[in-house]
This record gives C-alpha cells, structure tokens and sequence, in this order.
C-alpha cells in the first residue's frame, strides 16, 4: 500500500486521514478538491535463478527473472553470458540479458496543480497523473575481448547495445 507524492506539498494533509493499504482517503481541499491524493495497493512477487557452468575453456552462466505484478501482469526476463578462454592470456567473452522496469507511483501519479492566484479558485494543472504508462522494457548486449598484459594488467576492449522501449519521463501538461 502506498500514497504517492501529493502537489509537492509540505504537509499536504493531516496524516491521520490516511490508513496504511486503504484504498480512499477521506480528503477534500478547499481549491484542489481531492486532486494528487491517488492511494494504491498492489503487489509484486519475483524469482532470480541462476547457474554456471565451467567448462575446459568455458564459462557460462544462465538465469532468468520472473515478476508476477498486479498491475503490469508477468514478465520473463533470461540473460546468458558466456566466456571463452583463446589461451592463456586472451579472453573472449558476451552477455545478454532483459530485464523490466514498472512504472513507480511517483511516476504514475507524478502532479502538480498551481492556483492562479491567492482569491481565485482557477487552477492550473502543470502535471497530471498518467496512469496509462507501460513497463519500461531493457534489452542489454555485450561483447568483449581482454588480453592480459601481466599479473595486475590487462588490456581490455568492450563493445555493448543497450535499448530501452516504453521510457518512462515526466511531461507537462501546459509547457
């Protein structure tokens, strides 16, 4: 249970308003009305294996990520990496992983209401919650090659692709 961030507040409202895991809060400003007061429960289970392998020459290591969210669903995220000895001082080696990242409440529900001025009740609402946002998707590959130069020493080269889908940013509504 969580009560995100609310309008950047100081002290936003009395605190004895709000039950840990409620669902509602008994709360109505006189300007705002019940904007930026967004309650959630919700829960996330996940599992991590992993295992190696080693071999004459190789190294290899396996494992997978499994989440089960109430808001977002499962997701199944493998990574591998491998190692492979060319001698006694050249190494080979490449990784790839997936993994997902959901969205925080902070995010979500990320708002800001400004009233005009101090005896108006005009507001303007510069970030308003968005609770259509997807889990960001990470997609990571690496290859690389070191040649060690002496017992402390090495020379090492990595080449590697990162790629995030659904990146999750902040807009504002009147920018």
């Amino acid at each position: 249970g969580n009560l995100p961030t609310t309008n950047y507040m100081f002290n936003p409202f009395d605190k004895k308003l709000y039950k840990p895991f409620s669902k509602t809060v008994e709360y109505n400003d006189t300007i705002f009305g019940n904007f930026g007061i967004n309650p959630k429960v919700f829960s996330n289970t996940g599992l991590f294996v992993q295992g190696y392998l080693t071999l004459k020459r190789w190294t290899i290591i396996g494992g997978c990520r499994y989440d089960d969210n109430s808001e977002y669903g499962t997701n199944l995220n493998p990574r591998w990496a491998f190692m492979f000895k060319l001698g006694k001082r050249w190494t080979f080696r490449s990784a790839t992983g997936f993994s997902y990242k959901a969205p925080s409440l902070d995010k979500e529900y990320y708002s800001i209401a400004i009233p005009i001025s101090s005896n108006s009740d005009s507001i303007i609402y510069a970030f308003i919650p968005n609770e259509s946002l997807k889990p960001e998707k990470f997609e990571s590959t690496e290859f690389g090659i070191r040649y060690k130069l002496g017992e402390n020493s090495a020379f090492d080269v990595s080449f590697y692709n990162n790629r995030i889908e659904n990146i999750i940013h902040a807009v504002a509504v009147n920018p």
